[in-house]
């Protein structure tokens, strides 16, 4: 049905969407409609894929 997916995979999707317009436009989106807060409390970075939080 599904090819399996590999971690090579998962490494060439992230290389290819990491900066990639698609992100701007899903990042834009998620800025919107979380108003703006980014803090830990809405999760917007949780919904990009491939993103990661640095806690300072």
């Amino acid at each position: 049905m599904y090819k399996k997916v590999t971690e090579a995979d998962i490494e060439e999707f992230e290389a290819k969407y990491r900066g990639s317009d698609s992100e701007k436009t899903d990042l834009k989106e998620l800025y919107t409609k979380y108003k703006g807060n980014m803090n830990m409390n809405n999760y917007l970075l949780y919904h990009i894929v491939k993103s990661e939080t640095v806690l300072l």
